[in-house]
C-alpha cells in the first residue's frame, strides 16, 4: 500500500499503477516462504527495489523491473530451475512487457563489481545506466534501516558497507546516473549503520537469500501421523470384534 501511495504522490499513471500491481503479483507467486539474511521477507525488498526507484522518478518500465529484479536469479516458477528460458520471459513479458522485460534480463546477467563501475562511463539513455540504477535501488533497500547489521555473515560487494572507498564508490555511481536524491538517500543509511547497534540476539547467521519449508518444524508430520494412529486402531477394533 506505501508502494501504491508513493506511486500516486509522485505522479504516475493508473496503466503503471496496475502494471505495478501485477508484478506484484507474480513476485509474490516466485517468492513464496522466501527472506533476506536479515530475515526480512524477499517480497518487502523488491517493493523496496521498486519503491527506491519511484522516489528517484525512474520510468515505469525501470520501476517494473524493480520489482522482479530477481525473478530469473532466485524465483520459482514451478519448473525447478534457475536462470533465464523463454518461457520464463514469455511469463514476465506478460505482467511488465517487453521494455521491463529486458530491464529484469540485463539485471540477471550483470555482476555488481562491473554494474558501479560502469557508472564512470554512463550515457543518459544506455542500458548501461538502467543496470546502474537498478543495481543501485536495490541496494539502497539492502541498507535502509542498517539491514547489515541484522545479517553481519552476508558478505556485499566491494567491502560494503563499511569500507569508506566502496561508499564512496557508491556515491559517486549514484550522483552520477541519479542526482542528488539518490546521494542523500545513501549517506543517511551510511549513517544509520554506523549509529545504530543491534543486539547479538537479533543478529542472523544467514549469509544468503534462503527459502522456508511450509508448516512449524517440530509439528511438521504430527497430523499425518495422528490420522494414521486412528486408522490403524479402527484396523485392529475390527480384527479383534
Amino acid at each position: 500500500m506505501q508502494l501504491y501511495r508513493q506511486l500516486m504522490i509522485a505522479g504516475y499513471d493508473e496503466p503503471t499503477l496496475l502494471q505495478v500491481r501485477s508484478a506484484y503479483e507474480l513476485a509474490r507467486q516466485l517468492f513464496v516462504g522466501c527472506f533476506r539474511p536479515d530475515q526480512k521477507p524477499f517480497i518487502a525488498h523488491l517493493v523496496g527495489t521498486a519503491g527506491a526507484l519511484a522516489d528517484w522518478r525512474e520510468r515505469p518500465a525501470l520501476v517494473l523491473g524493480g520489482m522482479l529484479h530477481s525473478a530469473y536469479l532466485f524465483g520459482d516458477f514451478g519448473d525447478g530451475r534457475r536462470g533465464v528460458t523463454k518461457a520464463k520471459r514469455d511469463i514476465v513479458r506478460e505482467h511488465v512487457g517487453d521494455e521491463a522485460e529486458t530491464v529484469v534480463a540485463g539485471y540477471t546477467h550483470a555482476t555488481s563489481a562491473g554494474v558501479l563501475h560502469a557508472a564512470a562511463t554512463l550515457g543518459d539513455a544506455s542500458v548501461e545506466r538502467d543496470l546502474v540504477v537498478l543495481k543501485l535501488a536495490d541496494l539502497a533497500d539492502e541498507l535502509v534501516d542498517a539491514g547489515p547489521n541484522y545479517a553481519p555473515e552476508k558478505t556485499l560487494a566491494f567491502g560494503l558497507p563499511r569500507d569508506a572507498e566502496a561508499r564512496g564508490l557508491v556515491l559517486v555511481a549514484a550522483e552520477r546516473s541519479i542526482g542528488e536524491r539518490a546521494v542523500a538517500h545513501f549517506r543517511e543509511c551510511f549513517a544509520e549503520l554506523d549509529r545504530l547497534s543491534v543486539p547479538t540476539g537479533l543478529q542472523s547467521p544467514w549469509r544468503s537469500f534462503f527459502r522456508l519449508s511450509r508448516g512449524v518444524p517440530e509439528y511438521r508430520g504430527r497430523g499425518t501421523k495422528a490420522r494414521l494412529g486412528r486408522w490403524a486402531q479402527r484396523v485392529v477394533g475390527r480384527g479383534s470384534a
